[in-house]
């Protein structure tokens, strides 16, 4: 018998409540212990509040491990350590399958995202659902100086031109696109270990791409790029092109390195001589 005012229905446990995270962010990190902790920083200075970082050291020989430890009182921090150096797009596949948001944002550990960045991208992400991909402006800088702003095609026929021509859509290290996006084409080719990144848009070449009208990261690189570097930059993407012609690497497709090729070698000779002339220029003026 029950009183009046009294409810006799049981009560209900409180349904459990998943709490998402609106974007991941996921940095690879080899021996950066002098650069890592401004690129951690600069996450935790973002407008945009509703982030978790994942840092992925990938078997570093340095310090960087220790550099990170403090910033693990940070919650919406964490680090997965590689058993072995398997390069940055493992690094990445290995933190985005642990991300909580179905965006992510990439980060390297030498460079160092503008406050804005997560906001700006993740309210063009929300306004424009069928984007896969999204990025923005690099403003160059490192110890010869700068920073130098370089500014990427905004116009989506722009972009897509860019595809067609077989040529980096957008800066991928001021990018965020979606989870499902990048799962669906298997993530980075991970035996395509410096040109992972051209890999990966070349997989997702069919999908949307864009890119916002303003710079987003301070790029950090080396200033001038020796020859050699321009050459093995030059055979690893040809190699990106010749693994990822499809949306997965081919069975058929199966080469780590591919052998000297004139042809691409003299177009990287041509483009690191046009640019070692530009930075002359540009300095001696």
């Amino acid at each position: 018998m029950w009183h009046q005012g009294c409810d006799p229905t049981p009560a209900r446990r409180p349904a459990t409540v998943r709490i998402l995270t609106s974007v991941s962010v996921v940095m690879a990190a080899y021996n950066s212990e002098y650069t890592i902790g401004d690129a951690i920083r600069s996450v935790q200075n973002q407008t945009f509040l509703d982030w978790e970082l994942i840092i992925v050291d990938d078997a570093s020989t340095d310090r960087t491990p220790d550099m990170v430890r403090p910033f693990l009182e940070d919650p919406k921090i964490q680090m997965l350590v590689q058993p072995m150096n398997m390069g940055a797009g493992a690094a990445r596949n290995t933190g985005i399958g642990r991300s909580k948001a179905d965006l992510i944002a990439i980060l390297d550990a030498d460079d160092l995202s503008l406050p804005h960045r997560l906001q700006m991208q993740f309210e063009e992400m929300i306004q424009h659902p069928q984007m896969a991909v999204l990025s923005g402006h690099l403003a160059e800088f490192g110890t010869w100086g700068g920073p130098i702003v370089h500014h990427w095609p905004v116009a989506s026929a722009e972009i897509q031109a860019r595809i067609r021509r077989s040529k980096m859509p957008v800066a991928h290290g001021a990018s965020m696109f979606r989870k499902a996006a990048f799962l669906a084409v298997g993530g980075y080719d991970e035996n395509c270990r410096r040109a992972e990144d051209f890999a990966l848009f070349r997989k997702l070449r069919a999908s949307e791409f864009g890119c916002v009208d303003s710079v987003l990261l301070l790029y950090r690189t080396v200033r001038p790029i020796s020859l050699q570097y321009a050459l093995v930059s030059g055979r690893d993407g040809r190699l990106a092109r010749v693994r990822n012609r499809d949306r997965f690497p081919r069975p058929s497709a199966k080469l780590q390195a591919l052998p000297m090729s004139a042809p691409t070698d003299l177009r990287s000779i041509i483009t690191w001589a046009r640019r070692r002339f530009a930075e002359r220029v540009r300095f001696e003026s």
